[in-house]
């Protein structure tokens, strides 16, 4: 887990260079810049390591930027979500709505390589996403109060 993008924001995108002064709406920008070049770090030593192409690395956010309409004048309540498979090279962009609440019932079924790669994902998420819905301001999963 990665504390950026959230607050406080630290990193100022036009200096690329960290700070305690970035605006709280702005800022949120560079600390985007941040996230991507830790990220891009983790591939890096990955790589060097030979375990970049052995690997399933999942990339996601736990939720959006609550600030958006602020940042930009909209707001979008999806969050990020990459997967790169092992020896995988195929982008393959899924555009339907899902929750992130499915991960509990993705990340055995990605480690027992039973989806195994892009195409196999999204025809889970799609045969699985009508099992999450929104319930008043949160999310919860039919069937598992204790969630």
């Amino acid at each position: 887990h990665f504390p950026v993008p959230h607050a406080p924001m630290i990193f100022d995108a036009a200096s690329r260079s960290f700070t305690l002064t970035a605006d709280p709406v702005q800022g949120y920008a560079g600390n985007l810049q941040l996230t991507d070049l830790t990220l891009g770090m983790v591939r890096r030593f990955m790589e060097a390591r030979g375990f970049w192409d052995s690997s399933t690395v999942i990339v996601m956010s736990d939720h959006g930027y609550r600030k958006a309409r602020l940042f930009d004048g909209s707001s979008d309540l999806r969050i990020p979500f990459m997967v790169k498979f092992v020896g995988g090279h195929e982008p393959l962009r899924y555009v339907s709505d899902c929750n992130s609440l499915f991960m509990k019932n993705l990340i055995p079924l990605l480690v027992q390589g039973a989806i195994a790669d892009p195409l196999a994902l999204a025809q889970w998420l799609d045969r699985h996403r009508a099992e999450y819905r929104y319930q008043g301001s949160y999310q919860t999963l039919q069937g598992d109060e204790d969630f």
